[in-house]
Formats: C-alpha cells, structure tokens, sequence
C-alpha cells in the first residue's frame, strides 16, 4: 500500500546478517516542493549520508533511488545528466556523485541502500548495464509498487533486517537488471583498465586485497599498473584501497555493535591492530572513541 509519509531508517544489521549475501543498511523516501532550495541533504540525513553539493560523496555500499514525481540532476565523474519521474539510478560503491531536484519542479524519491557478496560480485562481473547510471522504467507502477512494499516492510518493522527483506530487494533489483539489459555497462573510468581495477577493489571490499592482487587479477604490470591509475584518478592504488577500506570501516564502527575485531574483517584489514593504526593515523581517535563519539564530529559533517 502507497506510504502515506516521508521517513527515513537506518538498518542496524547484526553479525549473522551482514555474512548475508545481501541486506539493506538505509531507507526511505521524501518529497521536495517546487520552489524550495535542496543544495544538501536534511539535517536528518544520517552522517555517513550526508554532503555538501559544492563537494558530493562516494558511498562504501550501493544506494538505488527511484524518481516517482517531478525532476532532478544527477552528476557523475562521467556526466551530468537531468532524471525524470519514472526513472531510477544505481550508485555503485566508490562513485563519486551528487544529485538534487529542480527547483521548478521539486520532486519526490525514494532509495534504498544496500551490500553484501551478492551485490558486490555482480559489480565484479559488470552485471549493472545502465546508461551513464540511469534506467528509464518500462513499467513504473509495477516498479514503484514493488519499492514502497519494500519500504512499507520497513517501516512497519524498523529494528527487524529479515530474510523478507533481502528477498524483496533481490526482486526490486532483478526488475531494474532486466530494465537495463539492453543497453551496455557503464565503467569507473574512461580508461579501461582503471575502470577494471577500481571495480575490483570496491567489489572485494569484503576480503584483504593490495595492489598485488589487484594487478594479478588485472593480469597487467604491477608499475604500469600503478602508473596508469594514478594519470586517471590522481591517486595511488593504495591510496584508493585504503580509502575503500576506511569508508567501510567507520560505517561498521558506528553503524554496529559488532566487535571491533570483525568490523575490522570485514573492511579488509588483516588485522584489527592494522584498523586502529589507520584510524589513528587518519582520524586521530581510536576506533574505540570513534564508536563512543557516534561518528564523524559536527564539523566534519557540515
């Protein structure tokens, strides 16, 4: 049945549901006014959520948010595009981006966030055809029946991150993969091989990866390698896991109550020693204090 009011939920997930192959970490839905400025998201907005417009984000997981009424612009490192009601886009881990409606036309959405092995091993092998990001929705009433039951399932039960819930999203994506099957899979990056290595070390998030695993599976020159990432991103192959590693981290720090020990697992690093060292370095707290404070400090929100 159509939700009758904007909300916003943050999933708490557990250990046993996080080695799911998929689960839902962040959902909801809400509408903007035409005429109503939107350059950054609500104070609502959960922290790791939020960002400037001037700036825009990159997410450690993957976030699909359907367009139900009025218009908006999405932009990518790949272009900058207007999104109609009826459409959707997918943001892969690790894309940096920033969307907002028009101001003539305001607009409401609805997303969902989510990870897992699933998820990421169809990132692996390419499998998210859409165009520049974007799929245009054949059947929108179907689709948006099928998101607002997903969502409804949520608000009804906000502490529980169920099986059903999982099931309903594999279905909301299946729609949107069969949607989008016809047109080609758009890249990281206009370089190909770039393209293949930051798709590789967003998609094996979960696992320990360094930059000699990321050129083996490339199958490419450990220097070659190095030297071509660097001309397209301006960063280093271990700038780039390192960051990978850390956006998962403080997500599962504060985001979980899971020890310190399996957030650190789980974000790649081999040890949890290894997490805290990182942590000190980047943030100059303890992921122990990072957990207590609640995240990022006000200031490194706004």
């Amino acid at each position: 049945m159509p939700l009758s009011a904007p909300f916003r939920h943050v999933l708490r997930p557990a250990n046993h549901e996080l080695a799911e192959w998929i689960h839902v970490t962040y959902a909801g839905w809400v509408q903007v006014e035409a005429g109503k400025m939107h350059d950054n998201p609500p104070p609502a907005t959960p922290a790791f959520f939020r960002y400037q417009w001037s700036e825009g984000r990159t997410l450690p997981e993957f976030c699909l948010i359907f367009i139900r009424e009025g218009q908006g612009e999405l932009e990518t490192r790949w272009k900058k595009q207007c999104i109609s009601a009826g459409s959707a886009f997918l943001l892969r881990p690790g894309e940096w981006h920033r969307h907002r409606p028009l101001q003539e036309t305001g607009w409401t959405n609805l997303w969902i966030t989510f990870n897992g092995n699933l998820a990421r091993d169809w990132m692996r092998r390419n499998s998210f055809h859409l165009q520049h990001n974007v799929a245009v929705i054949e059947n929108p009433p179907l689709f948006l029946a099928q998101f607002e039951r997903l969502l409804s399932s949520i608000h009804d039960s906000p502490t529980e991150n169920s099986y059903i819930l999982s099931c309903q999203l594999i279905g909301l994506l299946s729609n949107l993969l069969e949607e989008s099957s016809g047109t080609e899979s758009h890249k990281f990056h206009e370089d190909e091989l770039v393209s293949r290595a930051l798709a590789f070390i967003w998609g094996n998030l979960l696992e320990f990866v360094n930059v000699a695993d990321v050129a083996n599976h490339l199958d490419c020159g450990r220097r070659s390698l190095e030297r071509r990432f660097k001309d397209g991103t301006g960063r280093s192959l271990l700038e780039e896991i390192q960051t990978c590693r850390m956006d998962r981290a403080r997500r599962l720090v504060v985001d979980t109550m899971i020890p310190l020990k399996e957030c650190a697992a789980r974000s790649g690093f081999n040890t949890c020693e290894h997490m805290r060292q990182v942590f000190q370095r980047q943030l100059g707290i303890s992921p122990e204090i990072f957990r207590k404070q609640g995240g990022p400090t006000r200031s490194m929100q706004e």
